[in-house]
């Protein structure tokens, strides 16, 4: 049962993933050459695709990696919105991607948390 748990949590935090990371993507600006647009969008990269190595692992191991790099670029992106937001007319917009990531952030904690547990659980060193 704990397994299908996980699987679940799972597909909810890679669907909210996409969700915010693509608008964050978008609103960002994606001709937008300048650094903080292209760093805020090499950033929603790679939230998901870390996230999504982390759900592709059976190895315990490579799963907290994967998660807390997510979580560690989760952390990162948030005061670069703040800069690239700032002065802007659309505030409810960087408002609302903002408390997706704070949530995107425990969901991803959540999982960091679960695979650390189990990874010395099973006595695995690392």
């Amino acid at each position: 049962m704990a397994s299908r748990a996980f699987k679940l949590e799972s597909l909810d935090v890679y669907r909210k993933a996409i969700n915010v990371c693509t608008r964050m993507y978008h609103h960002a600006g994606v001709d937008d050459e300048r650094e903080l647009p292209s760093k805020i969008r090499s950033l929603a990269l790679e939230i998901v695709m870390n996230l999504a190595s982390g759900l592709g692992f059976w190895d315990k191991m490579q799963k907290e990696h994967h998660f807390a790099a997510a979580k560690r670029a989760i952390m990162s992106v948030m005061p670069l919105i703040d800069m690239l937001w700032e002065g802007r007319s659309d505030d409810s917009v960087h408002q609302h991607i903002e408390e997706e990531l704070q949530e995107l952030g425990a969901m991803v904690n959540k999982l960091y948390i679960q695979a650390k547990k189990r990874r010395h659980e099973d006595g695995e060193n690392g």
